[in-house]
């Protein structure tokens, strides 16, 4: 384990064997919310990311109330 991998608690950061498919580091990269700056391009860059998602079903409410309750027709806001 490197030192980045024990500093962070959260596990923000995975480094493993991208050849091998059962690391869980392949595993993260394989995922659709993975992606790799400029990597469209064909660069390989070595480093990815993973997208922030946030809540994409209009039915289920946020607890943060800064987010507006807004649904898929036209962003009208429930409630």
């Amino acid at each position: 384990m490197t030192a980045c991998q024990q500093a962070c608690p959260t596990e923000a950061i995975v480094f493993g064997n991208l050849n091998d498919p059962n690391s869980r580091v392949a595993k993260l990269r394989a995922e659709p919310i993975s992606y790799s700056v400029l990597g469209d391009l064909n660069t390989r860059p070595r480093t990815s990311y993973m997208a922030r998602l946030l809540n994409t079903n209009a039915e289920i409410e946020s607890g943060n109330p800064d987010v507006p309750k807004e649904t898929s027709n036209g962003g009208e806001r429930k409630g």
